[in-house]
């Protein structure tokens, strides 16, 4: 039986072809889906504009997607706020439930501070904001999607040169440069987010 799913672009269910992208804009329908049960899944709405095409990574306090944005045809990357020590999300719904406390709302305060931090900063080590937004009770970031590997991918085939003027460096000048006048302290620089 072949596999049809919808194409987010033109909202109909497309017969994928061989190389299972969508035949009028290209999209690629064949993601696999990495999620966990409390991941939003592949092909799930966001505002109306954004396409979730797949789990990128979580850390404490949130989770990132590669989503699909349809308006202006480009992937993008969402940062959800998903602090899993005091929210959960039943798998089938996607609205998130605090677990009570008030450590859900300090976070999601924090988490939209962050938003309104990032988006003053202009430097070309310092990711950009596109548009932040609330929906199913969190809050999300959207920013540009960057195609590549985390330093902390491509540790073992680095030098420790290679890393500090490459990789280290830029970032310490972003943040002695950008951040730290405007008194923003990043306090989750590791190579997984580098």
């Amino acid at each position: 039986m072949e596999h049809v799913q919808p194409c987010p672009e033109y909202m109909t269910c497309m017969r994928q072809n061989s190389q299972k992208r969508c035949e009028k804009c290209n999209l690629d329908l064949s993601v696999k889906n990495d999620s966990r049960p409390t991941d939003l899944p592949a092909f799930t709405f966001l505002n109306d504009r954004y396409c979730i095409q797949q789990y990128l990574g979580s850390g404490n306090f949130g989770i990132v997607y590669k989503a699909y944005e349809v308006e202006m045809k480009r992937f993008v990357a969402i940062k959800e706020f998903f602090p899993r020590s005091c929210a959960t999300r039943h798998p089938t719904h996607f609205t998130i439930h605090s677990l009570g406390g008030e450590e859900f709302k300090i976070g999601r305060k924090l988490f939209a501070k962050e938003s309104e931090n990032l988006a003053q900063i202009q430097h070309p080590n310092v990711i950009s904001i596109f548009y932040t937004f609330q929906e199913n009770n969190t809050s999300y970031i959207v920013m540009p999607f960057l195609e590549g590997h985390s330093l902390a991918d491509i540790t073992e085939s680095l030098t420790l040169k290679d890393a500090w003027f490459n990789y280290i460096r830029p970032v310490c000048d972003a943040c002695s440069t950008e951040l730290h006048p405007k008194d923003i302290i990043h306090q989750d620089i590791t190579p997984n987010n580098i």
